[in-house]
């Protein structure tokens, strides 16, 4: 197969959800037009398999540092910073109670 056929595939598969199933009928069809070698058959199907896990997991970090970055952008408190403030919240209460202690006796 030409390497421009491929390249258009593989761009294809972040695009897209790209099931096995999907993926073995594509290259099912490429066997019958003769693209690709039938005995490549399994090696190109993992290829294409591993390519699409992979710009699939690169989307989804693109998406989530995306989301990360409008959050600090509008000034939504996350989760983690949350549990930091309460955190340093039950720190300085338990301060405070030692020191009344301190206090009172």
């Amino acid at each position: 197969m030409s390497s421009y056929s491929k390249k258009a595939i593989l761009l294809g598969l972040g695009l897209f959800e790209f099931t096995r199933e999907r993926a073995e009928a594509l290259v099912d069809e490429l066997v019958k037009k003769g693209e690709i070698a039938a005995n490549e058959r399994a090696d190109y199907l993992n290829e294409l398999v591993s390519a699409a896990a992979e710009k699939e997991k690169q989307l989804v970090d693109q998406v989530k540092a995306a989301v990360r970055d409008l959050i600090d952008d509008i000034g939504i408190v996350r989760k983690d910073d949350l549990t930091e403030i309460k955190e340093r919240l039950a720190r300085i209460e338990a301060r405070l109670s030692d020191n009344g202690d301190q206090r009172t006796t």
